[in-house]
């Protein structure tokens, strides 16, 4: 699938869609985290996947939401209209 990842301000970001949910991604160095790459629902600060410490560059952000989506299939089956919250934990690297 093709991603219109967008440089915005030291860092990348990009709205996309999975089954019927619309969600934006965003990767950049932080003041406190260093490097995170985190995936949120549209309209929503609830983040459901970070993944810290990781190189900012684009290719990056597109294995960022490749690995998001992949949990995402594995959890609930692609497309189904019924996802939930990922269960991808905040600690734990994908």
């Amino acid at each position: 699938m093709a991603y219109e990842v967008k440089y915005d301000d030291g860092g990348y970001c990009c709205h996309f869609s999975h089954g019927k949910k619309k969600y934006f991604a965003d990767l950049r160095d932080t003041y406190d985290h260093g490097n995170e790459c985190m995936i949120f629902r549209e309209g929503t600060w609830n983040d459901l996947y970070c993944r810290r410490w990781i190189p900012v560059t684009k290719e990056q952000m597109i294995s960022c939401i490749g690995a998001f989506i992949a949990k995402m299939d594995a959890d609930q089956g692609r497309g189904s209209g019924h996802e939930k919250t990922c269960t991808v934990c905040r600690s734990v690297s994908v």
